[in-house]
């Protein structure tokens, strides 16, 4: 895992998240300009089969930390996670890529219905 990865945030500007945790599967990274409070963060991980027929996992998410205005003592989180899950000789890498592409666009065009518990 890299120890200082570039993300783009949300298109408009590139933005550089430092290591804050490694372990062997989980790295944590935080966005270098959010401060410890209210840091927006990075978590990539891998859960590897124990076998060539077993099912690999990798997780990526994305997550936030903010103050509530109504009141500051009150932090509140929020998150979105994509977890790839497959079985490691059968599935290639192209076919996950077009799911993902499909997640993605789907989600990207009903994601306010989504957010308030509809079914698009």
């Amino acid at each position: 895992m890299a120890t200082d990865p570039t993300v783009i945030n949300d298109g408009t500007a590139d933005k550089s998240y430092n290591l804050m945790s490694l372990t062997e599967s989980e790295a944590i990274y935080r966005d270098a300009a959010t401060d410890l409070v209210e840091p927006n963060t990075l978590r990539i991980s891998h859960q590897l089969a124990k076998n060539s027929s077993g099912i690999d996992r990798h997780l990526v998410s994305f997550g936030f930390t903010k103050k509530d205005t109504d009141d500051l003592e009150t932090p509140y989180t929020g998150t979105i996670h994509v977890v790839v899950a497959a079985p490691r000789k059968a599935v290639p890498e192209a076919d996950l890529l077009k799911e993902w592409i499909k997640l993605h666009t789907y989600v990207t065009t009903n994601f306010a219905a989504l957010y308030d518990g509809f079914m698009p």
